[in-house]
């Protein structure tokens, strides 16, 4: 069956004033994973780069694994 983790938990650090980049760590939490991420956001050039770290951690034998994208579009902007 299709299970889809959820993000229980956000940490933010609070950049400077002048930063372009900010940190996020998150907790996933799923019947079958869990797992803690860390999300260093940018602001360059009127585009918005995402690096992702990550550590998963397997709760039960999982059959077929996907990973999907995280939209980061409305990160950066004057809005």
């Amino acid at each position: 069956h299709e299970e889809f983790p959820d993000f229980t938990a956000f940490w933010f650090e609070t950049p400077k004033a002048d930063a372009t980049t900010f940190v996020v760590y998150a907790l996933l939490e799923g019947a079958s994973l869990t797992g803690a991420y860390k999300f260093t956001i940018a602001c360059e050039d009127q585009r918005t780069v995402m690096k992702i770290e990550n550590s998963l951690y397997a709760r039960k034998d999982i059959e077929q694994l996907g990973i999907a994208p995280m939209t980061s579009m409305f990160s950066c902007g004057t809005n």
